[in-house]
């Protein structure tokens, strides 16, 4: 593991405008989500090895010629040049069918070599790592998270809450993402992880002390009702580091992403105190991304057989 940028100074173009407080919106997102590594500080997690070769089909599917139903306009068919293009403004597409890619695309100035921040798809590699540490028999799924976590001790609103409740998004604790409401606690989070400015008054103090601070107030009883709650990633990341005692970001690259055979490092960008965003903030290339994804198809065995 090496570090890739240690003090960002949150500006991705300055030619183009584009920064911190505007990376997201609609004109500068597709450069915005191959570049990252210049608005958080970022580690590389790095491969071990020659990279394991993906097998690629005699016969390519030509999405961008076949027929979908438009999304937007009931009854009429467009090509999948306007489906990716026009409708889902895709960057990137790989299709594996049966261990074998039958295609792979780039568009909206992202190429193969670069890194894509996969957002949410973080989570479910972090539950790989969670399954990882069940095998290990330092986390057990039925138990309250609070014997992982010491900081939790005390705080009712966590009392009872399981391992397997924060996994499943049951926690009962008061927490909202709409991300169409400016007051949601999901904005006051990223602002504190680093992914826009804090507002006046504010300190980017970081995920874990973000957590801490604020999810503290039950709503619901543990396992009666699923609420989306990205903040639950980053709990999950704080037991992991505790039950391993060592960095998050190394547990990533020793047990899962050295497994993989990739090309390239992968990007994980972290909080300004150093935490890795492990509920968003992954970096991939593509071909890395459908590598690691053949770990969830392959039942934990990598393209080798290993």
């Amino acid at each position: 593991m090496k570090i890739v940028t240690d003090t960002p100074d949150h500006v991705i173009d300055e030619s183009l405008g584009v920064s911190q407080a505007n990376w997201d919106s609609p004109a500068h997102l597709g450069l915005g989500q191959i570049s990252m590594d210049r608005l958080f500080r970022t580690v590389a997690l790095e491969p071990s090895g020659a990279p394991l070769p993906l097998p690629y089909a005699e016969s390519a599917l030509n999405i961008e010629e076949m027929q979908f139903a438009d999304p937007l306009m009931r009854g009429r068919q467009i090509d999948g040049e306007q489906l990716l293009n026009r409708r889902v403004f895709n960057d990137g597409l790989i299709v594996v069918h049966r261990g074998e890619v039958v295609h792979e695309s780039y568009r909206n100035g992202m190429t193969a070599k670069d890194r894509h921040v996969i957002h949410s798809c973080s989570k479910s590699l972090c539950s790989m790592l969670v399954a990882i540490a069940v095998d290990d028999s330092l986390l057990c799924p039925e138990h309250d998270i609070d014997i992982y976590i010491p900081e939790f001790r005390g705080i009712a609103a966590w009392a009872g809450v399981t391992v397997q409740h924060v996994l499943d998004m049951q926690a009962g604790i008061e927490y909202s993402e709409d991300y169409s409401d400016p007051d949601a606690h999901y904005w006051r989070y990223a602002r504190a992880a680093g992914y826009y400015p804090p507002h006046p008054g504010e300190e980017a103090i970081g995920a874990k002390a973000w957590v801490l601070a604020n999810l503290n107030t039950r709503v619901s009883e543990p396992g009666e009702t699923f609420s989306y709650n990205s903040c639950l990633s980053i709990v999950l990341g704080m037991a992991l580091e505790n039950v391993y005692k060592r960095p998050l970001a190394e547990l990533f690259e020793e047990f899962l992403y050295r497994k993989i055979g990739a090309e390239d490092d992968a990007y994980f960008n972290t909080d300004p105190q150093g935490f890795p965003i492990v509920e968003g903030q992954m970096n991939l290339r593509l071909r890395d991304f459908a590598r690691w994804a053949g770990l969830l198809v392959n039942g934990g065995r990598n393209l080798a057989g290993d």
